[in-house]
Protein backbone atom coordinates (compact mmCIF):
# COMPACT_ATOMS: atom_id res chain seq x y z
CA UNK A 1 0.00 0.00 0.00
CA UNK A 2 2.89 2.57 0.79
CA UNK A 3 4.98 1.57 -2.29
CA UNK A 4 1.68 2.10 -4.14
CA UNK A 5 1.34 5.95 -2.96
CA UNK A 6 4.61 6.36 -4.05
CA UNK A 7 3.65 6.01 -7.59
CA UNK A 8 2.43 8.67 -9.54
CA UNK A 9 -0.88 6.48 -9.98
CA UNK A 10 -0.98 6.56 -6.02
CA UNK A 11 -0.29 10.39 -5.93
CA UNK A 12 -2.71 11.03 -8.45
CA UNK A 13 -5.34 8.84 -6.31
CA UNK A 14 -4.74 10.99 -3.85
CA UNK A 15 -5.05 14.35 -5.33
CA UNK A 16 -8.03 13.10 -7.11
CA UNK A 17 -9.44 12.15 -3.62
CA UNK A 18 -8.81 15.28 -2.40
CA UNK A 19 -10.42 17.41 -5.64
CA UNK A 20 -13.58 15.42 -4.93
CA UNK A 21 -14.02 15.65 -1.29
CA UNK A 22 -13.88 19.50 -1.34
CA UNK A 23 -16.42 21.16 0.66
CA UNK A 24 -18.56 23.72 -0.86
CA UNK A 25 -18.12 27.29 -0.71
CA UNK A 26 -22.52 27.19 -1.29
CA UNK A 27 -25.16 25.47 -0.54
CA UNK A 28 -28.59 25.31 -1.83
CA UNK A 29 -31.53 23.66 0.82
CA UNK A 30 -34.85 23.03 0.95
CA UNK A 31 -37.27 20.62 0.83
CA UNK A 32 -36.79 18.15 -1.67
CA UNK A 33 -39.08 18.49 -4.43
CA UNK A 34 -38.64 22.24 -4.43
CA UNK A 35 -36.29 23.53 -7.19
CA UNK A 36 -32.67 22.87 -6.31
CA UNK A 37 -31.97 21.21 -9.91
CA UNK A 38 -33.05 24.30 -11.14
CA UNK A 39 -31.06 26.47 -8.92
CA UNK A 40 -27.92 23.82 -9.96
CA UNK A 41 -28.66 24.25 -13.55
CA UNK A 42 -28.92 27.69 -13.20
CA UNK A 43 -26.17 28.51 -11.27
CA UNK A 44 -23.81 26.69 -13.20
CA UNK A 45 -25.11 28.38 -16.61
CA UNK A 46 -24.33 31.58 -14.20
CA UNK A 47 -20.67 30.67 -14.28
CA UNK A 48 -20.19 28.80 -10.89
CA UNK A 49 -20.40 25.27 -11.10
CA UNK A 50 -22.92 23.93 -9.04
CA UNK A 51 -23.82 20.09 -8.07
CA UNK A 52 -27.04 18.47 -6.83
CA UNK A 53 -26.77 16.00 -4.34
CA UNK A 54 -22.82 15.77 -5.25
CA UNK A 55 -21.10 16.64 -1.81
CA UNK A 56 -24.27 16.36 0.48
CA UNK A 57 -25.71 12.63 -0.48
CA UNK A 58 -27.72 9.83 1.31
CA UNK A 59 -24.12 8.84 3.03
CA UNK A 60 -23.84 12.69 4.57
CA UNK A 61 -20.70 14.94 3.28
CA UNK A 62 -19.21 12.53 0.89
CA UNK A 63 -15.46 12.18 1.53
CA UNK A 64 -14.97 11.04 -2.00
CA UNK A 65 -17.88 10.93 -4.77
CA UNK A 66 -17.04 11.23 -8.39
CA UNK A 67 -20.32 11.92 -9.82
CA UNK A 68 -19.80 15.27 -7.96
CA UNK A 69 -18.23 17.64 -10.78
CA UNK A 70 -14.59 18.44 -9.25
CA UNK A 71 -14.58 22.23 -9.72
CA UNK A 72 -18.07 22.39 -7.77
CA UNK A 73 -18.03 25.52 -5.74
CA UNK A 74 -21.46 24.82 -4.70
CA UNK A 75 -23.81 21.84 -3.98
CA UNK A 76 -27.86 22.09 -4.05
CA UNK A 77 -29.37 19.28 -1.83
CA UNK A 78 -32.00 18.86 0.84
CA UNK A 79 -29.71 16.15 1.96
CA UNK A 80 -27.39 19.33 3.52
CA UNK A 81 -29.89 19.91 6.45
CA UNK A 82 -28.74 17.90 9.39
CA UNK A 83 -25.27 19.27 8.67
CA UNK A 84 -25.41 22.94 8.84
CA UNK A 85 -24.48 25.70 10.13
CA UNK A 86 -21.25 25.33 8.74
CA UNK A 87 -19.01 28.62 9.29
CA UNK A 88 -17.03 27.05 6.25
CA UNK A 89 -20.36 27.53 3.68
CA UNK A 90 -23.06 29.97 2.82
CA UNK A 91 -26.35 28.28 2.40
CA UNK A 92 -29.07 29.74 0.41
CA UNK A 93 -32.60 28.63 1.23
CA UNK A 94 -35.17 28.24 -1.59
CA UNK A 95 -38.73 27.79 -1.04
CA UNK A 96 -41.66 26.34 -3.70
CA UNK A 97 -45.39 26.56 -3.03
CA UNK A 98 -46.43 24.14 -0.72
CA UNK A 99 -49.04 22.58 -2.50
CA UNK A 100 -46.75 22.15 -4.96
CA UNK A 101 -44.69 20.30 -2.67
CA UNK A 102 -46.57 18.21 -0.98
CA UNK A 103 -48.45 16.72 -4.48
CA UNK A 104 -44.83 16.21 -5.55
CA UNK A 105 -43.71 14.56 -2.31
CA UNK A 106 -46.96 12.38 -2.18
CA UNK A 107 -46.99 11.50 -5.76
CA UNK A 108 -43.47 9.77 -5.64
CA UNK A 109 -44.41 8.42 -2.50
CA UNK A 110 -41.67 9.22 -0.60
CA UNK A 111 -43.00 9.36 2.54
CA UNK A 112 -44.00 5.45 1.81
CA UNK A 113 -41.41 3.09 2.51
CA UNK A 114 -43.16 -0.13 1.99
CA UNK A 115 -44.05 0.66 -1.53
CA UNK A 116 -40.62 2.22 -2.65
CA UNK A 117 -38.86 -0.92 -1.10
CA UNK A 118 -41.69 -3.28 -3.19
CA UNK A 119 -40.81 -1.96 -6.23
CA UNK A 120 -39.45 -3.95 -8.95
CA UNK A 121 -38.17 -1.28 -11.04
CA UNK A 122 -34.05 0.51 -10.26
CA UNK A 123 -35.13 4.01 -10.04
CA UNK A 124 -37.92 3.47 -7.68
CA UNK A 125 -35.75 1.48 -5.34
CA UNK A 126 -32.52 3.93 -5.35
CA UNK A 127 -35.22 6.53 -4.17
CA UNK A 128 -35.87 4.65 -1.24
CA UNK A 129 -32.43 5.47 -0.34
CA UNK A 130 -33.76 9.15 -0.18
CA UNK A 131 -36.90 7.87 2.56
CA UNK A 132 -34.51 6.07 5.08
CA UNK A 133 -31.96 9.01 5.28
CA UNK A 134 -35.33 11.49 5.69
CA UNK A 135 -36.36 8.83 8.52
CA UNK A 136 -33.25 8.86 10.34
CA UNK A 137 -34.16 13.37 10.83
CA UNK A 138 -37.47 13.38 10.55
CA UNK A 139 -40.63 10.95 12.54
CA UNK A 140 -42.73 9.20 10.28
CA UNK A 141 -46.98 8.97 10.88
CA UNK A 142 -47.45 6.08 8.35
CA UNK A 143 -49.93 8.68 6.83
CA UNK A 144 -48.03 9.68 3.33
CA UNK A 145 -50.25 12.83 2.95
CA UNK A 146 -50.09 13.70 6.88
CA UNK A 147 -46.29 13.38 6.61
CA UNK A 148 -45.15 15.45 2.91
CA UNK A 149 -47.29 18.35 4.56
CA UNK A 150 -45.43 17.85 8.17
CA UNK A 151 -42.23 17.75 6.26
CA UNK A 152 -42.73 20.71 4.24
CA UNK A 153 -43.69 22.77 7.54
CA UNK A 154 -40.82 21.12 9.55
CA UNK A 155 -37.52 21.12 7.27
CA UNK A 156 -38.50 24.41 6.30
CA UNK A 157 -38.10 25.66 9.79
CA UNK A 158 -34.64 23.96 9.82
CA UNK A 159 -33.51 25.83 6.83
CA UNK A 160 -34.53 29.02 8.30
CA UNK A 161 -32.29 28.53 11.01
CA UNK A 162 -29.88 27.62 9.47
CA UNK A 163 -29.70 30.52 7.16
CA UNK A 164 -31.60 33.80 6.50
CA UNK A 165 -31.09 34.42 2.37
CA UNK A 166 -34.11 32.85 1.25
CA UNK A 167 -35.03 32.44 -2.38
CA UNK A 168 -38.97 32.08 -3.57
CA UNK A 169 -39.05 30.27 -6.74
CA UNK A 170 -42.16 31.63 -8.12
CA UNK A 171 -40.72 35.05 -7.84
CA UNK A 172 -36.69 34.10 -8.81
CA UNK A 173 -36.98 36.99 -11.44
CA UNK A 174 -37.72 39.81 -8.99
CA UNK A 175 -34.62 37.82 -6.67
CA UNK A 176 -32.11 37.65 -9.61
CA UNK A 177 -29.78 40.44 -7.86
CA UNK A 178 -29.98 39.10 -4.65
CA UNK A 179 -28.69 35.76 -6.17
CA UNK A 180 -26.22 37.80 -8.25
CA UNK A 181 -24.87 39.73 -5.06
CA UNK A 182 -24.76 36.20 -2.80
CA UNK A 183 -23.14 33.66 -5.26
CA UNK A 184 -21.01 36.33 -7.03
CA UNK A 185 -21.69 35.57 -10.35
CA UNK A 186 -24.62 36.92 -13.03
CA UNK A 187 -27.81 35.26 -13.26
CA UNK A 188 -30.09 37.40 -15.26
CA UNK A 189 -28.92 35.87 -18.78
CA UNK A 190 -28.90 32.19 -17.55
CA UNK A 191 -32.97 33.00 -15.66
CA UNK A 192 -33.40 33.56 -19.59
CA UNK A 193 -32.46 30.03 -20.81
CA UNK A 194 -33.16 27.59 -17.91
CA UNK A 195 -36.02 26.06 -17.86
CA UNK A 196 -37.63 26.59 -14.05
CA UNK A 197 -39.29 22.69 -14.94
CA UNK A 198 -35.99 21.00 -14.44
CA UNK A 199 -36.36 17.47 -12.50
CA UNK A 200 -40.37 17.81 -13.44
CA UNK A 201 -42.28 14.53 -12.41
CA UNK A 202 -45.78 13.62 -13.11
CA UNK A 203 -48.15 13.96 -10.06
CA UNK A 204 -51.06 11.62 -8.90
CA UNK A 205 -52.61 14.39 -6.45
CA UNK A 206 -54.39 16.42 -9.12
CA UNK A 207 -57.15 17.74 -6.74
CA UNK A 208 -57.38 21.18 -7.15
CA UNK A 209 -56.21 23.46 -4.60
CA UNK A 210 -59.44 24.21 -2.54
CA UNK A 211 -60.25 19.87 -2.07
CA UNK A 212 -56.21 19.52 -1.05
CA UNK A 213 -56.57 22.19 1.49
CA UNK A 214 -59.71 20.26 2.99
CA UNK A 215 -57.83 17.12 2.93
CA UNK A 216 -54.96 19.09 4.86
CA UNK A 217 -56.99 21.41 7.20
CA UNK A 218 -58.19 17.73 9.07
CA UNK A 219 -54.73 17.35 10.56
CA UNK A 220 -53.55 18.75 13.58
CA UNK A 221 -50.25 20.38 12.15
CA UNK A 222 -52.41 22.20 9.16
CA UNK A 223 -51.92 24.93 11.42
CA UNK A 224 -48.14 25.27 11.10
CA UNK A 225 -48.35 25.02 7.79
CA UNK A 226 -50.26 27.96 6.99
CA UNK A 227 -48.05 29.75 9.03
CA UNK A 228 -45.02 28.70 7.72
CA UNK A 229 -46.26 29.03 3.85
CA UNK A 230 -47.71 32.79 5.08
CA UNK A 231 -43.93 33.81 6.08
CA UNK A 232 -43.38 32.63 2.32
CA UNK A 233 -46.14 34.60 0.93
CA UNK A 234 -48.15 31.96 0.53
CA UNK A 235 -51.66 31.13 1.44
CA UNK A 236 -52.73 27.75 2.20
Amino acid sequence: MVKLLRTPRGYAKVAESLIYSRKPEFVIIGTGRSGTTYFSELLTASGLSCSHEGYYTVKGPTLYNTRRQPDAQCDASWLAVPFLPDDEVTAVHVVRDPFAVIRSLFSCHFFDLEHLEQATDAVTRVRAKFTRFAQKHFEFTGDPLRDSMRWYSDWNTRCEAITDKRVVIERVDQQLSDLSEWFDVDCEKAYRIVSQSANARPVRLLDPDEELQRKLANYPEYPELVKVAERYGYAV
